[in-house]
């Protein structure tokens, strides 16, 4: 009761301040920190020759988005796959292969697939053990007798590709994470075996999208069949 009450008060406060036009989107780091900012540069670019929505980006972790979507303080939402749906009307917004990402000059850059086998003895940046893509991982190395050699854990893609770049070890991060990077010198290289990262788009259950927001999702929707092809022109290069 008191978080329904809280998500009143605080739609209240921004119609007040903001008008009818708003939009509020929850995300996980994943896609929050480089893909996001990508769709809204578009939705502005949409709107230059109207009133623009005033637009709240709230990058969370997997749970709490799912909370702030739930309780109302977000239109809509996107999540990593291991977390409950309860409350939610999700859909698959992206399922895409992970890929191995490591420094400039390290060794396995040499390759344009990786191993299962190349990866044991490596120093490791794994995401956490809760992680769905983590789990799959690891289901998937062991059929083929190979044991990551974990030096970091991490809860977040991100966290990963920086820790790689400096030289700290490999990861298998989702792409579009990686592709964030990739223009960083960061270098990223198919995995052999397919390991899938998945991203749910979570919405309140019965709730119906505003027109900005439905707007906002076709863009975003846009901008994924983009950075996909960017992907594939870039791994096809490599």
């Amino acid at each position: 009761m008191f978080v329904g009450l809280g998500a009143i008060e605080h739609r209240v406060k921004s119609l007040r301040e903001f008008g009818v036009d708003q939009l509020q989107v929850a995300c996980y780091p994943a896609f929050g920190l480089g893909f996001m900012p990508r769709c809204l540069k578009q939705l502005m670019a949409s709107s230059a020759q109207g009133p623009r929505p005033h637009v709240s980006l709230q990058v969370l972790s997997s749970k709490e988005v799912k909370d702030r979507v739930v309780s109302g303080l977000a239109d809509f939402g996107l999540m990593a796959d291991e977390v409950s749906v309860d409350g939610l009307e999700p859909t698959t917004f992206a399922t895409f292969p992970g890929v191995v990402v490591m420094m400039k000059g390290h060794p396995l850059a040499r390759h344009k697939q990786i191993r299962p086998e190349q990866l044991a003895e490596l120093p490791f940046l794994a995401l956490n053990p809760e992680d769905a893509s983590r789990r799959r991982l690891d289901a998937k190395l062991a059929e083929h007798g190979v044991t990551l050699s974990v030096s970091i854990h991490t809860p977040y893609a991100v966290s990963v590709c920086e820790m790689a770049l400096h030289g700290l070890g490999v990861g298998v991060i989702n792409p579009i994470t990686a592709l964030d990077y990739a223009d960083r010198g960061l270098v990223v290289r198919k995995l052999s075996v397919e390991v899938t990262f998945s991203c749910f788009l979570a919405i309140p259950a019965g709730q119906v999208l505003s027109g900005t927001a439905k707007n906002f999702l076709a863009i975003m929707r846009a901008q994924l069949q983009a950075d996909n092809q960017k992907l594939r022109e870039y791994l096809k290069a490599a």
